[in-house]
């Protein structure tokens, strides 16, 4: 047989699925924004370290 859904119950399944979406893409934003930040440091971190070194030797 054929039980069709009420309006309600197919209410309730669209909105979970659309909250698990936005969950989704939040997550990959979040993902993102530490990967680049993470990135941020690693060069920030280089350069610093360059610099350093640079002065090191004009004072040497």
């Amino acid at each position: 047989k054929n039980y069709p859904l009420s309006n309600a119950v197919m209410i309730m399944m669209l909105s979970a699925k659309l909250q698990v979406e936005e969950d989704s893409e939040m997550a990959i934003d979040l993902v993102m924004k530490i990967f680049m930040e993470a990135n941020k440091s690693k060069s920030r971190t280089g350069v610093d370290d360059v610099q350093r070194l640079e002065e090191k030797a004009l004072r040497d």
